[in-house]
Protein backbone atom coordinates (compact mmCIF):
# COMPACT_ATOMS: atom_id res chain seq x y z
CA UNK A 1 0.00 0.00 0.00
CA UNK A 2 0.64 3.28 -0.77
CA UNK A 3 -0.18 6.70 0.35
CA UNK A 4 0.45 9.78 -1.28
CA UNK A 5 1.03 12.03 1.17
CA UNK A 6 1.31 11.86 4.94
CA UNK A 7 -0.30 15.11 5.49
CA UNK A 8 -3.31 16.28 4.82
CA UNK A 9 -5.42 19.47 4.78
CA UNK A 10 -9.05 19.79 4.81
CA UNK A 11 -9.90 20.85 0.69
CA UNK A 12 -6.85 17.91 -0.12
CA UNK A 13 -8.03 14.10 -0.95
CA UNK A 14 -6.25 10.72 -0.31
CA UNK A 15 -4.75 8.56 -2.32
CA UNK A 16 -4.20 5.08 -1.81
CA UNK A 17 -2.66 2.72 -3.98
CA UNK A 18 -1.67 -0.97 -3.97
CA UNK A 19 -1.20 -3.71 -6.47
CA UNK A 20 -3.25 -7.14 -6.49
CA UNK A 21 -2.58 -10.36 -8.02
CA UNK A 22 -4.34 -13.47 -9.01
CA UNK A 23 -2.15 -16.56 -7.91
CA UNK A 24 -4.18 -18.98 -8.58
CA UNK A 25 -4.82 -21.07 -12.14
CA UNK A 26 -8.74 -19.74 -13.23
CA UNK A 27 -9.62 -16.20 -13.49
CA UNK A 28 -11.06 -14.51 -10.52
CA UNK A 29 -12.40 -10.84 -8.70
CA UNK A 30 -10.87 -9.40 -5.46
CA UNK A 31 -12.48 -6.27 -3.64
CA UNK A 32 -9.84 -3.91 -2.22
CA UNK A 33 -11.62 -2.08 0.93
CA UNK A 34 -10.25 1.10 2.33
CA UNK A 35 -10.93 2.07 6.15
CA UNK A 36 -9.97 4.89 7.93
CA UNK A 37 -10.28 5.05 11.82
CA UNK A 38 -9.43 7.71 14.51
CA UNK A 39 -8.50 6.62 17.75
CA UNK A 40 -8.54 9.03 20.52
CA UNK A 41 -11.53 11.02 19.18
CA UNK A 42 -13.64 13.66 20.48
CA UNK A 43 -16.42 11.70 19.87
CA UNK A 44 -17.15 7.83 20.05
CA UNK A 45 -16.58 6.54 16.56
CA UNK A 46 -16.18 2.66 15.26
CA UNK A 47 -12.51 1.43 15.20
CA UNK A 48 -12.63 0.97 10.87
CA UNK A 49 -14.76 2.97 9.33
CA UNK A 50 -15.33 1.94 5.09
CA UNK A 51 -14.46 5.16 2.98
CA UNK A 52 -13.65 3.47 -0.57
CA UNK A 53 -13.32 0.22 -2.26
CA UNK A 54 -12.99 -1.22 -5.83
CA UNK A 55 -13.83 -4.32 -7.52
CA UNK A 56 -11.05 -5.62 -9.80
CA UNK A 57 -10.94 -8.88 -12.43
CA UNK A 58 -8.25 -10.67 -13.22
CA UNK A 59 -6.82 -13.06 -15.06
CA UNK A 60 -4.77 -16.07 -13.80
CA UNK A 61 -0.94 -14.44 -12.77
CA UNK A 62 -2.79 -11.02 -13.89
CA UNK A 63 -1.56 -8.10 -11.62
CA UNK A 64 -3.05 -4.89 -11.70
CA UNK A 65 -2.55 -1.51 -9.54
CA UNK A 66 -5.34 0.46 -8.49
CA UNK A 67 -5.84 3.81 -6.64
CA UNK A 68 -8.88 4.66 -4.79
CA UNK A 69 -9.76 8.20 -3.80
CA UNK A 70 -10.89 9.42 -0.64
CA UNK A 71 -11.94 13.13 -0.53
CA UNK A 72 -10.42 14.30 3.33
CA UNK A 73 -13.60 16.11 3.78
CA UNK A 74 -15.54 12.63 4.03
CA UNK A 75 -13.95 11.93 7.59
CA UNK A 76 -15.94 14.20 8.83
CA UNK A 77 -18.79 13.51 11.72
CA UNK A 78 -21.57 15.19 12.83
CA UNK A 79 -21.28 17.38 15.41
CA UNK A 80 -24.90 17.60 17.01
CA UNK A 81 -23.17 20.19 19.50
CA UNK A 82 -23.13 23.08 16.38
CA UNK A 83 -26.12 21.26 14.53
CA UNK A 84 -23.36 21.04 11.29
CA UNK A 85 -20.49 18.84 10.11
CA UNK A 86 -16.81 18.50 11.75
CA UNK A 87 -13.70 17.27 10.59
CA UNK A 88 -11.36 15.99 12.88
CA UNK A 89 -7.76 17.50 12.83
CA UNK A 90 -5.24 14.94 14.01
CA UNK A 91 -3.77 11.48 13.60
CA UNK A 92 -5.59 8.81 11.54
CA UNK A 93 -5.09 5.38 10.45
CA UNK A 94 -5.78 3.79 7.21
CA UNK A 95 -6.52 0.17 6.47
CA UNK A 96 -6.37 -1.69 3.06
CA UNK A 97 -7.97 -5.50 2.73
CA UNK A 98 -10.62 -7.13 1.84
CA UNK A 99 -12.70 -6.95 4.31
CA UNK A 100 -12.64 -5.56 7.47
CA UNK A 101 -11.79 -8.57 9.64
CA UNK A 102 -8.74 -9.01 7.11
CA UNK A 103 -6.60 -6.13 6.76
CA UNK A 104 -3.41 -6.93 5.20
CA UNK A 105 -1.74 -3.34 5.03
CA UNK A 106 -2.10 -0.19 7.54
CA UNK A 107 -0.64 3.12 7.91
CA UNK A 108 -0.75 6.66 9.41
CA UNK A 109 -1.78 10.12 8.32
CA UNK A 110 -2.65 13.61 9.67
CA UNK A 111 -4.90 15.93 8.80
CA UNK A 112 -4.30 19.50 9.54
Amino acid sequence: MLLDNSNYSESGVIKVSCDVKNTGNIAGAEVVQVYVGKSKSKVERVVKELKGFDKLFLKPGESKSITIKIPVDKLKYYDESISDWSLEKGNYLIYLGNASDNIIEKAKFKVQ
